[in-house]
């Protein structure tokens, strides 16, 4: 991988940040260029679509949610023991992760970044060639790092997903991606079989940040560390399908960005 294929230093406008903030940031993606890089590829687990509405849901539709771990970690051999797309265990496995974070307390920036940059691996996460999450670590405590991310139901990249791990060390992660497509209307479906293959990026966007959770007081997923809210919550009302057909690009980012609205509601 040549630099112009590594990870962006930022995924938010620097505006946003003070000099101070974006100095230490910086600290981490300079520590993340000095590090041998390993491509791997993050497996992909489908379940089915489910109701807006579904106060059963867990994983909600229209969301792509991602474990990394350490390799070798029992979490993720469980999860494997379970059948291809048994919904109900692997929600049931996902609530088990929910004690080991409701009790955290956030680290503030400078502390998160000094723990990022000493740790063994920093990990981006990519859905094709699109950079989703840069610079992620997996802390000791809990031990995981999920993340959320909205998804308009659309084909994934064929390419897939990948992790490019920055480390420093023998020491690996491994990770799965959870996809719980929403049900779409005869129009959205038909549009989004339109998207042509170097579009197909546009059905997954950046992690959403759940605040219950979230490790680190910072807007940027150059450092982050859950952005996963593992609890039942109704949404008031479905999200209304569109009625009048756009142009394929169009409806992937309208569909995306109803996702994230969705997503944030949730919080």
């Amino acid at each position: 991988m040549n630099k112009s294929q590594r990870a962006q230093p930022f995924s938010i406008e620097p505006e946003s940040l003070h000099l101070g903030e974006l100095a230490l940031i910086q600290m981490v993606f300079a520590e993340s260029e000095r590090r041998a890089i390993r491509v791997t590829p993050l497996e992909v687990i489908q379940i089915e679509p489910c109701e807006d509405n579904d106060s059963s849901a867990i994983i909600h539709p229209g969301s792509i949610v991602v474990v990394l771990a350490k390799h070798g970690g029992d979490w993720m051999q469980r999860i494997r023991r379970n059948p291809a797309g048994d919904t109900v265990a692997i929600e049931k496995l996902l609530l088990e992760l929910k004690p080991g974070f409701e009790h955290r307390e956030r680290m503030n920036l400078d502390v998160a970044v000094r723990a990022a940059i000493t740790s063994s691996v920093l990990t981006d996460i990519r859905s094709g060639s699109k950079p989703l999450a840069n610079n992620i670590p997996v802390f000791k405590d809990p031990g995981v790092t999920v993340l959320t991310f909205p998804y308009n139901g659309g084909p994934l990249p064929k390419a897939g997903f990948t992790l490019v791990q920055k480390y420093k060390n023998e020491e690996s992660i491994e990770g799965i991606a959870i996809v719980r497509p929403p049900k779409l209307s005869p129009i959205e479906k038909a549009a989004m079989e339109k998207l042509r293959d170097w579009e197909l990026e546009l059905n997954v966007g950046p992690p959403s940040l759940c605040w219950a959770l979230t490790a680190v007081t910072i807007a940027a997923t150059v450092v982050l560390a859950t952005s996963f809210c593992p609890k039942k919550r109704k949404l008031q009302t479905s999200i209304p399908p569109l009625i009048e057909p756009l142009d394929p690009t169009a409806t992937a980012v309208e569909l995306l960005a109803r996702r994230r609205r969705m997503i944030e509601a949730l919080r």
